[in-house]
Parts: C-alpha cells; sequence; structure tokens
C-alpha cells in the first residue's frame, strides 16, 4: 500500500510540475539584454577631466551661507548642512576621501507628442547629477549619468 501511495503522490507531483511550467511560459514574456553604464566608471570619467575633481571637492557652504534667508542652491539648506558623518562632524566637512551627493530625477515623456487619438506610448528616463558641481555645470549633458531608459 505504501509503495503505491508514493506512486500516486510523484504522479501528482509531477501534473502539478508540469502544469506550473506551463503557467509559468504562459505569462513569461520575451525579454531582451539591458545594457548600462555602471555608475562607477561614469563616476571615474567624470573624475579623470580636468579640473572637475577640484571642482568637486571645493568647499560649498560658508559660514555667511547659512545666514542666507532666500536658498539659491541644495548647499543652503538647513538639513544638508546639518548632516552628521560617522564620526559626528558634518558629513561634507573636508576629509580626504570625496564626499559626493547626487540627485536623482525622473521623468517621463511621450515621445510621438501629444495624440488626439487617445493612444499614447511612454518613456521614462532616469538620470543622476552630482550636486558638488556649480549650479552652471551639474545639468550640462556631459556631467549628467544616464542611469536607464525605460520604454
Amino acid at each position: 500500500r505504501t509503495k503505491e501511495l508514493r506512486k500516486e503522490i510523484m504522479l501528482r507531483m509531477r501534473e502539478l510540475d508540469e502544469r506550473k511550467q506551463r503557467e509559468w511560459e504562459r505569462q513569461s514574456v520575451e525579454t531582451k539584454p539591458y545594457r548600462y553604464q555602471k555608475m562607477s566608471f561614469w563616476l571615474k570619467r567624470l573624475l579623470a577631466r580636468s579640473d572637475i575633481e577640484e571642482l568637486m571637492n571645493r568647499k560649498i557652504v560658508s559660514v555667511g551661507d547659512r545666514l542666507k534667508t532666500v536658498m539659491r542652491d541644495f548647499w543652503h539648506g538647513t538639513v544638508v548642512q546639518s548632516f552628521k558623518g560617522p564620526d559626528g562632524k558634518s558629513f561634507f566637512s573636508s576629509t580626504q576621501e570625496g564626499r559626493y551627493t547626487f540627485s536623482l530625477n525622473v521623468d517621463g515623456f511621450n515621445p510621438q507628442g501629444s495624440s488626439h487619438s487617445g493612444r499614447s506610448a511612454s518613456v521614462t528616463a532616469m538620470y543622476m547629477v552630482c550636486l558638488e558641481l556649480p549650479p552652471s555645470l551639474r545639468y550640462k549633458i556631459q556631467n549628467v549619468y544616464l542611469v536607464a531608459i525605460i520604454p
């Protein structure tokens, strides 16, 4: 009796596995390789450009900036100025290591323009900029890291 029961269980498990496999194949979507540039490679290339590392390592926040009531840059905010590192000091105080801050931006758009027929397509771009760069240089195409394009 035990042999028959074991055989029946194995048969049902095989049928269940086959059903699961068929369901998986029915639901699966064709995938294509996603090519991207690693951020570490992009950052190395950015820092290798002349004067960029010096610009990124400059002292950004001065005492006078802390007294401003009008904020013109990310660095004028009190939250970022009071952000502490593991040593309890300001995370952005001068150190021997590069400490960089990035802004992640996500923007979706219709690549075919606005459609009156109700049909629409969507493409989403994700990109990052280094906030240590001066505002005049941050968004120049050569300084922007394209994280992903999602069709």
